[in-house]
Formats: structure tokens, sequence, C-alpha cells
């Protein structure tokens, strides 16, 4: 899928996204690249509902991509990474900045029928700035329309305002 927004003579941002299905190997993968051409005001809520928070969202190029293994029904193990850079030298704030994230996800769902349970892994690094975060989650779902999940969260982020 290509996506490219033009008005007024200027091409405001492009997406260019490309899946892979490998059904034989039990795989997928997914590639997104995101450039936005020129600092955007009320046009950024494409990127973000937040625009009267941030006022300018500056030029940028991101890419992510993202490869997935099944190992059976009941085994799977997702691997990504994600880069946003800026196109031209701007200050970062809190809403403008680059960073790179790597991150895992696994899922199994063995323990008894109905139940899956989910761990997730990232680790982000923005500036001078590394952090990671983890989590744990359980989910049962019987027959009917009963559903009971939980889990926790950890994040070494902290935001100071």
């Amino acid at each position: 899928m290509v996506k490219l927004r033009y008005m007024n003579y200027t091409v405001y941002d492009m997406t260019i996204e490309l899946l892979g299905l490998f059904p034989e190997q039990s795989a997928d993968f997914s590639f997104n690249y995101c450039r936005q051409f020129h600092a955007q005001k009320e046009l950024a809520t494409e990127f973000s509902p937040y625009y009267q928070l941030f006022c300018e969202l500056n030029s940028f190029q991101s890419f992510n991509i993202k490869f997935r293994k099944f190992f059976g029904i009941d085994y799977s193990i997702l691997l990504g990474y994600f880069n946003r850079a800026f196109i031209e030298k701007s200050e970062e704030d809190i809403f403008n900045h680059q960073y790179e994230r790597l991150f895992s996800f696994k899922v199994k769902d063995t323990i008894a029928k109905g139940m899956t349970y989910g761990i997730t892994g990232e680790y982000w690094e923005t500036g001078e700035n590394g952090y990671y975060s983890f989590g744990f989650d359980v989910m049962y779902k019987n027959q009917t329309a009963l559903q009971i999940s939980t889990g926790f969260y950890y994040n070494s982020i902290s935001i100071i305002f």
C-alpha cells in the first residue's frame, strides 16, 4: 500500500506499507515507511490527535519492521524494530523527538483450554537515554461471553513536566 497526501501543490507526507505471508514457513513480516516532508501544524492530526498540545510536528521519517514466526498453533514470537528520525536538524522536545525501539512479544495458549498468556519486552533509545519495559498478562475466555484478564507492566521511563 502506498499513501500520499498532496494538497495545494504540496506533498505533505507519504506512507509505504509492505506485508508478506509465508504459510509454508508459518511466518509473516511487515514493513512500514513514513515520511513527513514539512513541519505540520493543523494537518498533524493525521499522526496524533493531540495537535493542540504540541502545536507543530517537525518533519521526520520513520520505519517499522516486524517479523513473526509461529510454532504450531499455540506458540508465536514477534520481533520488531522501529526508528524515527528528523529530516532537518530540529530541537527535540516532549512531542518532537527521535528514537529507536526494539521489541518482542510471545504468546502461548497451552496452560488450559481458553487460557492465553503473553510476555512483552521493549527497549527504547532516545538521545542519550535508554529505557526498557516488560510485562506479563493472562487472559481466560470460556465458551460463553465470559472473559477475564489480568497482568502487569513495568516501564523505566519517568516523564517530568
